[in-house]
C-alpha cells in the first residue's frame, strides 16, 4: 500500500511542478504588458519568482517524500522475501 501511494504521490507532484513552470513561463515570457508602470513589471516578476519558489519548495519535499514511501516498501518487502526463503 505504501509503494501505492508513493508513486501516487511522485506523479501528483511531477503534475505540479510541470503547472508551476507552465505558469511562471507564461508569466514570464508571453505576458503582454506594454503600457505598465517599471514598478509594476519589477513587483509582477519578483512576485512571480517568489511563487515559483514558494510552490516548488513544498511539491518537491513531498516528491521526496513518495519516494521515502516507495524505498521503505522495497525494503519491507526484501525481508519479506529473505524470511521466506
Amino acid at each position: 500500500m505504501k509503494l501505492f501511494f508513493g508513486y501516487f504521490i511522485q506523479v501528483i507532484c511531477l503534475i505540479l511542478f510541470l503547472m508551476i513552470l507552465l505558469v511562471v513561463v507564461n508569466n514570464l515570457l508571453l505576458g503582454k504588458h506594454d503600457q505598465d508602470d517599471s514598478s509594476f513589471l519589477i513587483g509582477y516578476y519578483i512576485g512571480t519568482l517568489i511563487g515559483l519558489f514558494v510552490m516548488s519548495w513544498p511539491t518537491y519535499k513531498f516528491f521526496r517524500f513518495g519516494g521515502k514511501l516507495i524505498a521503505k516498501s522495497k525494503v519491507k518487502d526484501e525481508i519479506k522475501e529473505i524470511g521466506k526463503e
